[in-house]
């Protein structure tokens, strides 16, 4: 016996380290690969919400990203969604780290298959209106990411931009519109000219409207849409 095996002998009588069975290591890594897919399904609908905040924002923006000031890009980029899956990424880089052969893969061949994977998942799931639905989910249930984000009621209701949405209260046919926005504040719309995307206007129905504000509580509607 050399030297070393003596000291390593020693070492493990006075740890009392014991040998583990082989069911310890198959558990410890199949918790491990069960988090990193767990981690990249978590970052896909991190990835269904970041798509759909884009396309909700084109859609209900009325304006093309050519036409966008960069400031309102800023004002919708979902960075806590970017975050969330930049977090779930490094989730799923440690856990692979932490499997049996985890250390044979290098960092940027597990980061990069992990966002590919999240990508392509997100997507189906965005098909899937699941962005969609996280989105609200979490936005009438937490206060905190309410914060975060800004909703489409918000982006909308900005009369001074151009853009007012909410309620329709009354309707004079081709003269204008009672609306009741979404902060609870009533408007009065000049239809005069606008192009109806709906020739048929139900009250009590959401509206999205594009003009100019003329006035405190008055509005000239260039466009009158579906809210939805």
């Amino acid at each position: 016996m050399t030297g070393l095996d003596r000291k390593i002998i020693e070492a493990i009588a006075k740890r009392g380290l014991t040998p583990r069975p082989y069911a310890y290591f198959l558990a410890r890594n199949s918790i491990f690969w069960t988090l990193a897919i767990v981690s990249v399904l978590l970052g896909a609908i991190a990835v269904a919400v970041i798509i759909f905040a884009g396309a909700d924002f084109v859609a209900t923006g009325g304006r093309g990203f050519d036409a966008l000031p960069l400031d309102d890009i800023l004002a919708y980029v979902p960075f806590v969604w970017i975050a969330t899956l930049a977090l779930f990424m490094l989730s799923a880089l440690y856990s692979v780290r932490q499997t049996r052969r985890g250390y044979r893969f290098r960092t940027l061949h597990v980061v990069s298959a992990a966002i590919l994977a999240s990508v392509v998942i997100g997507g189906l799931l965005h098909l899937l209106d699941v962005g969609s639905q996280t989105h609200q989910f979490l936005q009438h249930r937490l206060a905190l990411y309410d914060r975060l984000t800004l909703s489409r009621e918000d982006r909308l209701n900005d009369p001074d931009g151009g853009f007012l949405a909410g309620r329709l209260l009354a309707v004079e046919v081709g003269k204008e519109l009672t609306l009741e926005d979404f902060q609870g504040h009533v408007w009065t719309i000049d239809i005069a000219g606008a192009t109806l995307r709906n020739d048929v206007l139900a009250v009590d129905e959401d509206l999205a409207i594009d003009g100019t504000r003329t006035g405190p509580a008055t509005f000239k509607a260039s466009a009158v849409r579906d809210w939805d």
